[in-house]
């Protein structure tokens, strides 16, 4: 396998792959909402409709009420927020795909990866997103891909990280991985490709 291509990477791009913080803080607050309905349900109705078992209750929907109003406010704001995206990540960069590495380079610097560095692909609508052992992330662009690099890179991918190809999505990535930075790889201006 040999791909090579050059893509500059949006800001929506960008927040697509790191989805903000606050956003996935909604999501989990969502989810308390649930057992707290339930809870007071069932305190209500187990204690026969005591005035105790009321106001306990009403309290506890109430909370669920503010969690879910707070939930809310937060999923509006991380919608609204722009996530902050590093200039050198909007600049031009290259990509060298071969069967022993991957290259992705700028005018200024070059990250290199041995593909067994990898263990984990999420398969995204616009990129492949790769996971080291040490939780650092690394995405490849699917767009300037011609369809058959990307069915060639996909079935590479998927030996790589021993995944059955027939298991690949589109994922829905909502982890706090977040993107890697040059200095935590090995990085040489000597290994810049040509553009």
């Amino acid at each position: 396998m040999h791909i090579e291509f050059t893509d500059t990477r949006s800001p929506e791009y960008y927040r697509n792959r790191f989805p903000d913080r606050t956003s996935r803080a909604a999501k989990m607050l969502s989810a308390v909402v649930y057992p707290i309905g339930i809870v007071a349900v069932f305190i209500v109705v187990g204690g026969e409709f005591s005035p105790n078992a009321l106001v306990t209750g009403g309290l506890l929907i109430l909370a669920a009420i503010a969690a879910i109003g707070f939930a809310r406010w937060l999923a509006v704001r991380a919608a609204r927020r722009t996530a902050p995206v590093p200039v050198a990540e909007l600049t031009p960069h290259d990509w060298v795909l071969t069967d022993e590495r991957l290259v992705a380079s700028t005018a200024e610097s070059s990250t290199g990866y041995e593909w067994s560095a990898f263990e984990a692909m999420f398969v995204l609508d616009d990129a492949y997103l790769l996971r080291t052992r040490t939780g650092q992330a690394v995405d490849i662009p699917r767009a300037p891909l011609t369809p058959e690099q990307d069915a060639e890179l996909r079935t590479f991918l998927c030996a790589v990280v021993d995944r059955p190809e027939s298991s690949i999505g589109p994922d829905h990535l909502d982890s706090a991985i977040v993107p890697d930075r040059p200095d935590s790889a090995t990085s040489s201006s000597a290994e810049s490709p040509a553009a």
